[in-house]
């Protein structure tokens, strides 16, 4: 028993617990709906602002969803369609070495939001708003390590002032319209990127 407790502890510090633990986990730490606990782990400091249906932020302020918020994600999810991954791609790929255009919506030159509204309307036949900004209030949010390809990932100094957005293609990769050298790949875990990267959303359909 104190092997699992402990084993779950650490998946919990490490991002990867599922919601519905969070009644666990204020069992292992000992804490009560009403307070906030720190202690450290590592260099790490953690806080948790109770447990129940509220926010709760886990290590290094990374986000989290509250048992309430998880079971309504995990039910969007489940209720919706499996995106192809193969349509996806080939379509997106159309667009590699496109020219980027500020307001650009051709293939002589077009900007990160009007791209992935025309791959996603095309290989999935689902309609967004033009501009990033406005992209990154549809679907649901996910986890950045449960990211699935067909995800739109959302870049910018802070998470209120979005100004990019790109399309998760699996194994670390995403592709967008960038402003140096048009459409191409990118990685995630590139400095460049990691350091603007705010959130995900997954298109529910």
């Amino acid at each position: 028993m104190a092997a699992a407790k402990a084993q779950r502890k650490d998946l919990w510090l490490r991002g990867v617990m599922p919601p519905d633990n969070l009644r666990f986990l204020c069992t292992i730490l000992d804490v009560s709906s009403a307070s906030i606990h720190r202690f450290l782990t590592g260099l790490t400091l953690l806080a948790l602002a109770g447990c129940g249906p509220k926010f709760v932020q886990l290590a290094e302020n990374r986000p989290a969803y509250s048992r309430a918020e998880g079971r309504n994600l995990r039910a969007a999810l489940v209720s919706g369609k499996e995106i192809d991954r193969s349509i996806l791609k080939s379509v997106a790929d159309t667009y590699l070495g496109v020219p980027y255009l500020w307001g650009g919506q051709t293939m002589e030159g077009i900007d990160c939001s009007a791209f992935t509204q025309q791959v996603v309307k095309k290989a999935l036949s689902v309609d967004l708003p033009r501009v990033a900004v406005q992209q990154s209030g549809v679907g649901v949010k996910v986890f950045k390590f449960a990211l699935q390809p067909g995800d739109l990932l959302f870049f910018g100094e802070t998470p209120e002032a979005i100004d990019h957005v790109g399309i998760y293609m699996g194994e670390g990769l995403f592709i967008n319209a960038t402003s140096s050298s048009g459409v191409k790949y990118s990685n995630i875990d590139e400095t460049y990127w990691l350091n603007k990267y705010q959130f995900a959303r997954r298109l529910v359909f």
